[in-house]
This record gives structure tokens, sequence and C-alpha cells, in this order.
């Protein structure tokens, strides 16, 4: 689940890298870098960008207080979804990465389980409990927090690796637990899945409007819960500030 929602992000921001290319728009999603598009991720987006992402005008100047009114407030909404989002993605693209790679341990430390113990669990309400693999040495870790969740926790130290620990870890050579961020949560993964869509489904309502050959361009923004703010420009040279 959490891996779809990453994969997801990356998808929003492949359509928006995309649709900055509209006439190219086929050749700029269907074949991309994936690299190009996690710089995007990464970017510092302010209003002016993030207007020209999502294929809405951006205004210095208005003429109508009630139109300013809401073109800033769903700018303001639009800006903090995408900012929620990217925080979301900082935090786990490691665990995705490491999943993505077949690196990944789900649901249990690392443990020898009785099947009595595992019956036992199986009938207890427990929060989603997710760790990944790694080898970072632990002077590093404290320096990268997508890689260190507060404590340290080392799985395998056997007979054979106790006396070569101290060269193991320097050398990135010992395996490592990166346990679940703080609040994690199913209602977390999942209202960041929701933001994803919203700002999807605003994107491609204004892609397809920039395309449509008619006499007025209707754009999006977003409201309040599911619902946006719907603006009509008129497509004429002498006239560029939009009714709501």
């Amino acid at each position: 689940m959490l891996a779809n929602v990453v994969q997801y992000i990356e998808d929003l921001f492949a359509l928006l890298k995309a649709g900055s290319k509209k006439d190219f728009f086929i050749r700029e999603i269907i074949t991309y870098s994936a690299g190009q598009v996690e710089n995007l991720i990464k970017e510092d987006i302010n209003d002016k960008r993030l207007c020209k992402l999502f294929l809405f005008p951006y205004f210095d100047e208005f003429d109508n207080d009630s139109v300013e009114k809401a073109i800033k407030d769903g700018l303001w909404r639009l800006r903090n979804k995408i900012n929620n989002i990217k925080d979301f993605y900082r935090t786990y693209q490691f665990h995705y990465n490491q999943y993505k790679h077949g690196l990944t341990i789900a649901l249990r430390p690392y443990a020898v389980y009785s099947l009595e113990q595992i019956i036992k669990d199986k009938n207890m309400d427990r929060d989603p409990f997710l760790v990944a693999i790694d080898n970072l040495s632990i002077d590093k870790v404290y320096k990268n927090k997508k890689r260190f969740q507060d404590y340290i926790m080392m799985p395998c130290l056997t007979k054979n690796t106790q006396p070569f620990v101290t060269e193991l870890n320097k050398e990135d050579n010992l395996i490592r637990f990166v346990m679940s961020p703080q609040g994690t949560s199913i209602e977390n993964i999942k209202n960041c899945a929701y933001m994803v869509r919203d700002c999807m489904c605003i994107f491609i309502n204004n892609l397809r409007g920039v395309f449509n050959e008619t006499d007025k361009l209707t754009l999006q923004l977003p409201f309040e819960d599911n619902t946006v703010y719907q603006f009509d420009f008129p497509v004429i040279e002498n006239k560029k500030q939009p009714n709501k």
C-alpha cells in the first residue's frame, strides 16, 4: 500500500513535468527520466511555479476582489497539498526503494515465531509495522533522517559477526533495521493518496481545458474537501481576468 502511494506521487509529478511541454505531452509522459521527476519532487515550488505546473495563469494584480480571494485561497490549498505530498515522499522514499529492490522485511521484527505465537498475534489488533534493511554505519546514519528513526536495531549479531562488528560497521557492511517513521498508519497513507488524486484531477481538467477549442477556458483550483473552484477565462486577447 505504501509503495503504491509513493509510486502514485511519482506519477503525479511525471504528469506535471510532461504538462510543461503540452505539445509533446504524449512523448514526455511515455518516455521520461525518473531522476528528473524526482528532482521536480524535491524542487522548492513557489506560487508562480505552481501555477505553471498546473497550467493556471499567474496574476500579480487583479480587477476583482472576489476573484482575487478565490484564486489566492485556491493556490494556498494547492500549495499545502503539494507540500504534504512532498513531505510524505521524502519520509517514505527509502522504504519504497528498499521494497522496490526486494530488500524490505515487513509485518514483524526479526525473530523466530512459533505457530502458536503467530495464531495469537493474528487475533490481536496491532498497528502496521514496517521495517526496511539498511547498511549505513551508525556514525553516518545520524545525519540522515530518512534512514534513522530515533534508535538503532541490528538483528544479525551472531557468534560469527560479533568479533567483527566494529569493522563491519565502519565498512557499511553490517545489516541494520530502519524502523517505520512515527505516525505511520493506514489512514495517513490513504489521506496522501486522496491528496494525490485531487491534484491529478485538477491537472487533468486544466490540461484538457487548454486543448479545448471553445470560446472560454475552464480551469480549476482546490476548494474545501473534494470540491474545486472553477474559473472561466474568456479566450480573447484583451480580456485576461477570469470569472469565478
